[in-house]
């Protein structure tokens, strides 16, 4: 089993989650299944995403 994490950052929510979506969705592509739901979180001044991504 293969697993990543994918994590995307930005000053503005929206980009930081369309990051998210986009690198999700091409894992997803390549035989990747998200493990759990999103992690979300704001410090300072940036907003971060993160999704664990496994492949069997």
């Amino acid at each position: 089993m293969e697993y990543k994490v994918v994590a995307t950052s930005n000053k503005l929510e929206l980009f930081a989650r369309k990051e998210l979506e986009n690198e999700v969705k091409k894992l997803i592509k390549d035989g990747y299944k998200p493990q759990g739901g999103i992690s979300f979180t704001k410090q300072e001044d940036k907003f971060y995403f993160i999704q664990a991504m496994i492949k069997e």
